[in-house]
């Protein structure tokens, strides 16, 4: 294989989203340095396989509390705060603050921790991001049964 194509399989990667521009930059500058060693002793760009968006709603959907979505795509230190905050501070304020983050979360990232674009979303990520936001009224509704309920026994 020559350097030409393996600069077009590299382009191929980058506008596909797989690589981020400063891999395709880095790995091009690889190639172009030395093209007559590449071709004698050629090492195959790889690319860690891209993570699914219908994943990452599903594991926000129901273990979103404890920060395992931000883990699946590598955002290490975003998942390590909704742990604590999870754990550490149980109660209803912060859960009600955890719960708006992972809304936002679901609806707004798109890109894994080292920037490579997740598969696009399909229905059923569409579903649970539904269901989830109109969780906003069973939370109260429920909270206020509860008090209801209670006084009048």
């Amino acid at each position: 294989m020559d350097a030409l194509t393996e600069l077009n399989k590299l382009y191929e990667l980058k506008e596909k989203g797989i690589l981020t521009e400063e891999e395709y930059n880095e790995q091009k500058k690889r190639i172009l340095a030395n093209p007559n060693d590449f071709e004698q002793n050629p090492s195959p760009v790889t690319a860690s396989p891209e993570k699914s968006r219908n994943i990452y709603i599903l594991i926000a959907f129901f273990l979103g509390c404890f920060g395992i979505h931000n883990f699946y795509i590598g955002r290490k230190t975003r998942g390590i705060l909704q742990l604590i905050l999870c754990l550490l501070f149980f109660l209803v304020v912060p859960l009600v603050i955890l719960w708006i983050w992972i809304v936002i979360d679901m609806l707004t990232v798109k890109t894994e921790g080292n920037g490579r674009l997740m598969t696009p979303i399909n229905g059923w990520g569409i579903f649970l991001i539904i269901l989830q936001l109109f969780s906003i009224f069973w939370i109260p509704a429920a909270f206020v049964l509860n008090i209801l309920s209670a006084g009048s026994l």
